[in-house]
This record gives structure tokens, C-alpha cells and sequence, in this order.
């Protein structure tokens, strides 16, 4: 337990330190300095700032993938809109909650697209969207085939991505979210959509 303490305190320090001076800035001394602990306990854990960072990412997108797993498991017996917008409202949620420490790191950290954490997260988010789509195959006009989920998670990690570096300042995070799900819908569920009423309009 105290080891957990020290971990996730020297790991909320590393954020802290990436976030207010940047990766160059950032050492294992001032991290150690701003979490209170000494750098012996910090070599403990992690023996470099490589490490450091690399266990930041991996602590920022297990959060990521399990909260989004969480509010999905928590909609299920609800209608597939509801359960649409609860993912998508989600996603964007954790991602602008991030937001500076996501630009950061895929900017100034050279090593993010090594790391084992972001090459698995491509595969994390394909195997929820097609769990997803299995859960709710008898409302869905698209089947649970790989490809149907891979293409759909990889279009919306860009369009995330997008709007997480760079969000339109005309379109408002409520009117993107409506004009996502209103191009999902059409595809997911096109003999339901037609002229009704968009059920997140109710």
C-alpha cells in the first residue's frame, strides 16, 4: 500500500513537472523534490525519466480505455443512442480533461509512439467498439465483423485527435457530438433514423 502511495505520488509529480516546465525541463530530482520523496525511493520505481514519462502515459491511457469501458458497461439495456452519445460525450470528456498533457507528450516526448501502452491502445479501442456492436447487433444494421469495428474506432481517434489539438472555434463540443451522432446513426441504424426526431433532441 505505502509503495502504491509513493508510486502514484511521484507519477501525479511527474504531471505536474511536465506540465509546468515541459519534457526538456523535467528531471528525476525535481520530480523527486515536488512528490517529497527522496531520489533513492524514486530510483526505486523508475531509474530514468524515460521511465518516468513512459509510466505516465501508461497510467494516463489505462484510465482512459477503463473509464470509457466503465460507462459503456454501465448503459447497457438502454436504447443504442443512449448508449452512443454516453461513449462519445466520454471520450471527449477524458481526452479535453488531458488535453495539455496529451499535446505535450505527443510534441516534446520523442519516445511516445514506442511505448507498449500507445501501441496497444489502437487494439483496446477496436475490441471494446466491437464488443460494443455485438451487445447491440439486433438494433444495428452494420455486423460485428473486425473491420466494421476497426474502421469505426480509427475514425473517431482522428476525429478526436483533431479536436483535441486543434478544436474549431465555430463548432461547439455539443454540435460536434450531434453531428457525430447523426453520421453514426445513419450507418449503425439507417432504417431507424430516417426524418424522427434525434433522440438526443428529446
Amino acid at each position: 500500500m505505502r509503495s502504491q502511495i509513493t508510486v502514484t505520488a511521484i507519477l501525479d509529480a511527474t504531471v505536474r513537472v511536465l506540465l509546468g516546465r515541459g519534457y526538456e525541463a523535467c528531471t528525476t530530482n525535481l520530480v523527486a523534490e515536488i512528490a517529497g520523496v527522496g531520489i533513492g525511493s524514486l530510483y526505486e520505481y523508475f531509474p530514468n525519466k524515460e521511465a518516468l514519462v513512459a509510466a505516465v502515459v501508461e497510467r494516463e491511457v489505462d484510465l482512459f480505455v477503463v473509464t470509457l469501458e466503465r460507462d459503456m458497461l454501465a448503459t447497457f439495456g438502454r436504447p443504442f443512442p443512449d448508449a452512443l452519445r454516453t461513449a462519445l460525450g466520454t471520450a471527449l470528456d477524458q481526452l479535453e480533461a488531458r488535453r495539455d498533457l496529451v499535446r505535450l507528450l505527443i510534441v516534446e516526448y520523442p519516445y511516445i509512439g514506442q511505448l507498449s501502452a500507445i501501441a496497444r491502445l489502437p487494439r483496446r479501442i477496436v475490441e471494446l467498439a466491437a464488443f460494443c456492436l455485438r451487445s447491440w447487433g439486433d438494433e444495428l444494421s452494420l455486423g460485428a465483423h473486425p473491420a466494421n469495428a476497426y474502421v469505426l474506432a480509427n475514425m473517431l481517434a482522428g476525429i478526436y485527435l483533431s479536436q483535441t489539438f486543434t478544436p474549431m472555434a465555430l463548432v461547439s463540443r455539443a454540435a460536434m457530438l450531434d453531428a457525430l451522432m447523426e453520421i453514426l446513426l445513419r450507418v449503425l441504424q439507417p432504417h431507424a433514423t430516417g426524418e424522427q426526431s434525434k433522440p438526443w433532441d428529446r
